[in-house]
């Protein structure tokens, strides 16, 4: 899985993210972003909100074994550390 910190960005017009804005006051927190599929074949609603086959149900325990670290290192690490860690392309 893709994971990525940001800080300062738009909510991209993710509606949870602006109420969050909205109750802040504010863009500027820092947010960590864990990514899902890119296939642009698939409707991201359907793909979000879709049942989960056993293939994939087998992927999500391995990216939520590696998002424990991901998480640790997030709460533990410097932000500038950790976005070097992370940030890859």
């Amino acid at each position: 899985c893709k994971v990525k910190v940001v800080s300062n960005s738009s909510s991209g017009g993710h509606n949870g993210i602006k109420d969050i804005e909205c109750n802040l006051g504010s863009r500027n927190y820092v947010r960590l972003k864990i990514g899902i599929s890119n296939d642009k074949k698939i409707d991201t609603k359907d793909y979000v909100l879709g049942k989960f086959d056993d293939n994939d149900l087998k992927i999500l325990n391995n990216v939520f074994e590696n998002l424990l670290n991901v998480i640790d290192d997030f709460c533990n690490l410097k932000l500038d550390v950790f976005k070097g860690k992370y940030n890859t392309k």
